[in-house]
């Protein structure tokens, strides 16, 4: 009888220490994908400025130009 309640008690301990470290473990990352998210959005305005920079310069020279274009298309 000791043993069926020591090895209960055991079980009981390792689901909840389980259980502990997937809660931890999904809640960081919950807060990874939202600083990844903020650094797209970041990325993404930082990406529409150099466009919207690059329109008004007078680019004539063909790697800036493409550069630009790859830039239109990422945006």
């Amino acid at each position: 009888m000791e043993e069926v309640v020591s090895s209960a008690v055991v079980q009981e301990t390792v689901c909840q220490v389980l259980s502990g470290l997937v809660d931890r473990y999904n809640g960081k990352l919950k807060l990874n994908a939202n600083e990844n998210l903020e650094r797209l959005e970041m990325a993404h305005i930082k990406l529409e400025a150099s466009l919207g920079i690059s329109n008004m310069w007078m680019i004539t020279d063909s790697s800036l130009l493409h550069w630009r274009k790859k830039l239109k298309l990422a945006a």
